[in-house]
């Protein structure tokens, strides 16, 4: 593996390991049997092969934020693309390369140096490869779409160790697996998106009311987000310690406009809320927020539910 491995190794007992097996979420702790850091296409082609022939199980990781731990593995290799985080912009053509260990921050600084950019997600810290190829949710999306509709093309390693291009007009059934379920087709390492012209400003807020004025506040925020397709709003119900732990509904909102979000937008900040916090921030600053509310080594569990209608 090293005579054909231009980039670092790293394996259990060496000084680096431990640190190199964490990943974001810290419930998720697990030992590979090396780490693997590519600085090169050809190198992610010598790792994949070299773990065929030891039928090693391989995982991949770009930002290492995969909440359910698929950045790492047991008694495998961790193909880490730390070394490959450059990103490109064409201003003229309005096109963004990003490689496959590429962060979102990075993305986002480099695109808005040109007045323009790509709607991506919402922690500056996660990888550019997993939100992608998950979909792409972010604060944009409303109005220019989902991470996915704006990818061009995408170049991969896979599990054959073939060098492949994706795009609509080359491999474009693998093109259209790749957009939101494209984690297991292979090492992506270098992505192309569309960007778009934006000054550079997100407006984003909350509102927060008690719960028995929730039914109330949706259908003000629907007939809202009905006419303003540029405002991306999220409902929540929680707890506020500032409250006194007081269960509350809350309408989160983002807008990527010169104008104040849309819970003010809404009416909703006349609506008589327990709290109200309305603030505008350049993305890549917005992003980097993510940092301090999610940063890397926190121990997290996610569980979902559904409630019913009141019988």
């Amino acid at each position: 593996m090293r005579g054909r491995f231009a980039g670092e190794i790293i394996e259990p007992g060496d000084a680096g390991y431990d640190q190199a097996r964490i990943v974001w979420n810290a419930i998720v702790d697990r030992h590979p049997a090396l780490v693997v850091r590519p600085t090169s296409v050809d190198d992610v082609v010598s790792a994949i092969q070299f773990a065929h022939d030891k039928d090693l199980v391989v995982a991949v990781r770009g930002g290492a934020h995969s909440v359910a731990g698929f950045s790492t593995c047991d008694g495998g290799m961790v193909i880490d693309l730390s070394g490959m985080r450059a990103v490109a912009v064409d201003p003229n053509r309005k096109r963004a390369t990003a490689q496959g260990g590429a962060h979102l921050s990075k993305l986002d600084k480099s695109a808005q140096a040109h007045g323009l950019v790509c709607p991506v997600g919402v922690v500056g810290h996660t990888g550019v490869a997993g939100l992608t190829l998950g979909g792409g949710m972010g604060r944009l999306q409303r109005k220019l779409g989902l991470t996915i509709d704006n990818l061009e093309s995408v170049n991969l390693v896979t599990a054959a160790g073939e060098r492949l291009r994706a795009s609509e007009e080359e491999n474009s059934d693998l093109f259209w697996g790749l957009r939101g379920a494209g984690a297991n087709f292979g090492v992506a390492t270098s992505f192309e998106f569309k960007l778009h012209p934006f000054g550079g400003t997100i407006f984003q807020g909350m509102v927060a009311f008690p719960v028995e004025r929730s039914l109330e506040v949706a259908e003000q925020v629907r007939e809202f987000v009905a006419t303003h397709a540029d405002v991306h709003t999220a409902l929540a119900f929680t707890k506020m310690e500032d409250l006194g732990g007081r269960p509350v509904f809350v309408v989160g909102s983002a807008r990527g406009q010169r104008r104040r979000g849309g819970a003010r937008s809404a009416g909703l900040s006349r609506a008589a809320p327990t709290c109200r916090h309305v603030r505008g921030q350049a993305i890549p600053r917005s992003a980097g927020d993510g940092r301090r509310i999610v940063g890397v080594g926190a121990a997290l569990l996610y569980q979902g539910g559904f409630s019913g209608p009141p019988e």
